[in-house]
């Protein structure tokens, strides 16, 4: 029979575990703010694309700079060279 010392441990284990990942999580997001905020820094280009992108892909941005680590290349992303695309061609069609 389960009694009521091993129901507190029980809880907190779960609890111990549940700060231990939230811990886990502000690291992680703190480190891919700290990238995007240095990616911002490198150019104007860079910047506003990080500026213009809605909120699922601000966090797709994270994700990949979590998942990826010193794999991620911004300016190799598909979005990024999508927007740098877009602008070049409003730039030749201005001129």
């Amino acid at each position: 029979m389960i009694n009521i010392i091993n129901i507190i441990n029980i809880i907190n284990i779960i609890n111990i575990n549940i700060i231990n990942i939230n811990i886990m999580e502000d690291t992680s997001l703190n480190k891919s703010e700290s990238t995007i905020a240095l990616l911002k820094s490198k150019n104007n280009t860079i910047k506003n694309y990080i500026e213009s992108l809605d909120p699922l892909h601000y966090k797709a941005l994270q994700i990949s700079i979590r998942e990826l680590d010193s794999s991620f290349s911004l300016e190799k992303s598909i979005g990024y060279i999508d927007y740098v695309n877009s602008l070049n061609s409003i730039n030749h069609k201005n001129n």
